[in-house]
């Protein structure tokens, strides 16, 4: 995104450009979490060619697996739980650690529920 690092941008574009970067809640004054995720190679291309959520940044695409790291900026921790239920098994939340466990806990309710079937 753009970055208002010379004054010939007004000041209504710059402004626009940084909404760009928030989620909808956030444009509202809800405060964002940082979260960083892992993707695996098999899908890291995927990652490359779309946004799969407005603020979806890539840190890194040269990890030792051949994987990438991604950071997100939520207010809500169903954005992220949420996406990763659809790239399971190929993605892992590394931080918070808070988020991860809440993840954790929603895959062990999953898998509690198909040992009663």
């Amino acid at each position: 995104v753009l970055r208002n690092t010379e004054s010939h941008v007004p000041r209504e574009i710059q402004e626009f450009l940084d909404w760009q970067d928030l989620t909808i809640f956030s444009k509202f004054g809800v405060p964002t979490e940082k979260v960083i995720v892992e993707v695996d190679r098999e899908v890291a291309s995927y990652f490359i060619a779309k946004k799969f959520h407005p603020t979806q940044r890539i840190l890194d695409t040269d990890l030792n697996n051949g994987g990438m790291l991604l950071e997100f900026k939520i207010t809500n921790p169903r954005e992220i739980t949420f996406l990763t239920k659809k790239w399971l098994p190929h993605i892992q939340i590394l931080r918070p650690v808070s988020i991860r466990q809440e993840f954790e806990k929603i895959v062990r309710q999953y898998l509690s529920k198909l040992d009663n079937i």
